[in-house]
């Protein structure tokens, strides 16, 4: 298990370049955990960031039986990043790593009453004291008071933040949601962050969604912010709500992983022949799957055919392309599938003649899944994190590449050119994608958002007229705000550009060259990083840049591997108090962003 991140008295706090330091005094107030150091900021904006880490920190709750050097044990046993510090006790190191072992796991602090797991540790270590379970709370709340604070200065310095939210479900029926900030930072660096996991109780209401979303925006100070809200829910059609319902959460949309699967579901259901066999391949792999007998001479026939000890895979209606992992998989064990229904000791003869497919159904799994392969290739573009992270910029790009290159009929066998057919179809209709002469009347999101990335401003999927509809767009809404000042008034540079403009109307004005440079640049790579280019770009780019952030920062997905479904299963005795402090420290912690 590697060392806990969690640096609570020593090191540079990400994004602000702020240092969190501890008093060696032992009378120090827990409020004096944190402080900025000065020496990068002025007086205005330390006293700011004093006054917030101040008010969270004053916020953290301690049970009431908690002492002041227990409280101390527990934050010295958090820091493990500086080498000057004296070793710690075994008792503080191991409160640490349990600690670290119930956040990065999200299980239950009571695991230190269970036998199991103390017998383990006294095993592994004799003389080892486990800490109580209070203990653990003390050290899980301080951890989390002290991050939270830190993250708090941190968005107070960003101007523009898109939510994400993804919903989860409890063994319980209970149904949370978790609420992640993301943006990107002064070093056009992209970030993430959970904020809160709210419960949802076992209503699905889009309404208390909503309300209880704004409710911690408006905790964490972050509501005036909000460019936009990405959504793990199709139905009701986050796109379609008024523009005036919930404008704290901004231009609000679905996530894009989760109405591309909706397209694809959708098509697979409206073929009956097509249903037909995914529901055979869905009997077939749950006989395996729930037969120990078939299970061991599957395993048996993949290694007498030398193919990969692979188990079949079930698919789950709330998964990402799960259906085609499943034909895949399936197609991949076929020659092993077929000798157990074929062996009479293994499967009897009934089951196994109604569990069979023919060389048809099986050419149509191939063909199905050489025709949903590239969708999945796409998810794992869209689940991918840190600097790799991919913006809504990618949306409308994606969806022209699928309908252009690989959904056109290739002398498949009926029905799959009909599936490809259905899928183009309604990826187009969800997606509005403009395609030929149509005129747009104004741009969307996605569309500014993939002119702002310089991997696709070439916009492939528009006309000319529509490309230049987006270009306009952005110089009169974002240049001419920056030509006024903030009385309204035009400022000396702007009327002294005009005059120029007037005396020398070859020469373009700074806003007209700005946008035209950026236009004439040429594409980058794809798998290069957008948020580098704007980086390196950004002192040719003043304005752009600033402009790039609001719109990039928007993820093109709110899904996230870290709530997956076995992460899930831990969570089923959780308290919600505690299920939202693990998941914030879990997220931190899992993709090392402290």
């Amino acid at each position: 298990m590697n060392q806990m991140r969690f640096s609570l008295n020593s090191g540079e706090s990400r994004g602000n370049g702020n240092k969190r330091t501890k008093h060696d005094s032992d009378d120090d107030d827990i409020t004096e955990i944190v402080r900025i150091d000065d020496s990068d900021s002025d007086s205005e904006n330390e006293n700011i960031s004093r006054k917030i880490k101040q008010k969270q920190v004053d916020s953290i709750v301690i049970p009431d039986d908690a002492t002041p050097s227990t409280s101390r044990q527990a934050m010295q046993s958090g820091s493990v990043s500086s080498k000057s510090e004296a070793a710690s006790s075994s008792t503080d190191k191991m409160l640490s790593l349990v600690t670290e072992f119930i956040i990065e796991d999200l299980h239950t602090t009571s695991i230190v009453k269970d036998s199991g797991f103390k017998k383990l540790i006294s095993t592994l270590k004799p003389d080892a004291v486990l800490p109580s379970q209070d203990d653990i709370l003390n050290h899980i709340l301080l951890l989390y008071g002290i991050e939270r604070s830190n993250l708090l200065v941190q968005l107070h310095s960003i101007e523009n933040i898109s939510i994400a939210i993804e919903r989860w479900t409890s063994f319980t029926e209970n149904t949370y949601a978790t609420v992640k900030a993301n943006f990107i930072n002064d070093d056009f660096e992209p970030q993430s962050y959970v904020l809160a996991t709210v419960q949802l109780g076992n209503t699905n209401s889009f309404g208390l969604l909503n309300d209880k979303v704004i409710e911690v925006l408006k905790h964490w100070e972050i509501e005036k912010k909000v460019v936009s809200t990405v959504y793990d829910w199709y139905r009701p059609p986050v796109d379609f709500l008024s523009p005036c319902q919930y404008q704290e959460l901004g231009k609000k949309m679905c996530c894009f992983a989760l109405k591309l699967q909706t397209a694809i579901d959708n098509s697979l259901n409206s073929i009956p022949e097509i249903k037909a066999i995914i529901e055979k391949c869905n009997q077939l792999v749950s006989y395996f799957l729930h037969n120990n007998v078939a299970e061991i001479y599957l395993n048996k026939y993949q290694n007498y055919l030398d193919l990969s000890c692979d188990q079949l895979v079930q698919a789950w209606s709330d998964e990402i392309n799960s259906t085609y992992l499943m034909l895949d998989r399936l197609l991949s064990q076929k020659l092993a599938i077929d000798s157990v229904l074929r062996d009479t000791d293994a499967t009897d003869a009934t089951q196994a003649a109604e569990l069979q497919l023919n060389e048809n159904e099986w050419l149509i799994i191939k063909e199905m899944v050489a025709t949903l392969k590239p969708f999945q290739l796409a998810k794992l573009v869209l689940y991918r994190v840190k600097e790799h992270i991919d913006s809504v910029s990618v949306v409308k790009p994606m969806i022209y590449s699928f309908c252009t290159n690989f959904l056109s009929p290739n002398n498949e066998i009926n029905p799959v050119p009909l599936l490809k057919q259905r899928i183009k179809e309604d990826l187009l209709t969800k997606f509005q994608l403009y395609v030929g002469e149509n005129e747009m009347t104004a741009p969307d999101y996605f569309d500014i958002a993939t002119y702002l990335d310089p991997r696709y401003k070439k916009q492939e999927y528009m006309s000319d007229e529509n490309r230049e509809t987006v270009k306009q767009y952005i110089h009169d809404v974002y240049f001419a705000k920056n030509e006024t000042t903030s009385s309204g008034k035009p400022s000396k540079w702007a009327i002294s550009s005009k005059a120029l403009s007037i005396l020398f109307p070859s020469a373009p004005n700074e806003s007209e060259s700005e946008c035209l440079r950026y236009h004439n640049e040429p594409e980058i790579d794809k798998n290069l990083s957008p948020h580098k280019w704007w980086k390196l770009h950004e002192s040719k780019y003043p304005i752009l840049t600033t402009v790039a952030k609001r719109y990039l920062c928007t993820h093109s997905t709110s899904k996230s591997i870290f709530t997956s479904r076995n992460a899930s299963l831990r969570r089923k005795n959780l308290s919600p108090q505690i299920v939202d402090k693990l998941i914030f420290l879990n997220h931190k912690l899992k993709f090392d962003i402290i």
